[in-house]
């Protein structure tokens, strides 16, 4: 960037295919709050073009995206019937929410309830909140540490991070819609016994639908 911005280039594109789109979208809220923090340039622009990207980040990360690429700055392209754009595995919790909710006090709220219907309402509640909090700390502990410590194996100086306390994965910025319809499955196959896991996930299929955009 330093090189080219004295040369005079100011605009800058970021993009990436499936988990460089992940990475690009990344690389473009990191590259935004550099220039927020007068770490870059000011009269810089990047407008960043994923495609196939998978979900970046939580519903905070989305919010945040979305507000530094505001005015058309962003684009996700996506075949409506590729798979990674799904990942990575979300699980919602009470947690989740925006910190003005109904659910940060629902304990205290059930506790002065009546008995019999205090228990019952206990009840309610941990069979409903529960089951997403122990899935999400199943994926932690199986797609985060064991997963971490395989990838230590290889690269001994690799640290692990702390993790955020959330599975909750939403999608970011302008998503553009590629929509397979019937003349796209004459051509790909979309059968649930198909091996080939990323008949719809390659460059070819993505430029089959984005040709057919008015």
């Amino acid at each position: 960037i330093d090189s080219c911005y004295k040369a005079g280039i100011k605009d800058f594109i970021v993009t990436g295919h499936s988990q460089g789109g992940g990475i690009a979208f990344l690389l473009t809220a990191y590259l935004y709050h550099l220039q927020a923090g007068n770490k870059i340039p000011g009269d810089i622009r990047f407008k960043t073009y994923c495609s196939a990207g998978p979900k970046p980040g939580n519903l905070y990360f989305a919010y945040d995206y979305e507000n530094i690429t505001r005015g058309g700055w962003a684009y996700n392209v996506v075949n409506s019937a590729d798979w990674v754009p799904d990942v990575p595995f979300t699980v919602q919790t009470v947690d989740d929410f925006t910190a003005v909710n109904p659910f940060r006090h629902a304990n205290a709220v059930i506790k002065k309830q009546r008995f019999p219907k205090n228990l019952i309402l206990r009840h309610v509640y941990n069979q409903l909140s529960r089951p997403s909090k122990k899935a999400q700390r199943r994926y932690q502990k199986y797609l985060g540490k064991m997963m971490s410590r395989s990838v230590k194996k290889q690269l001994p100086g690799f640290v692990i991070p702390a993790y955020y306390q959330s599975n909750y994965y939403v999608r970011a910025g302008n998503t553009v819609v590629l929509y397979a319809g019937e003349d796209y499955f004459k051509l790909y196959n979309n059968d649930p016994g198909n091996p080939n896991i990323w008949e719809h996930h390659l460059p070819k299929p993505y430029l089959f639908l984005a040709e057919k955009l008015p």
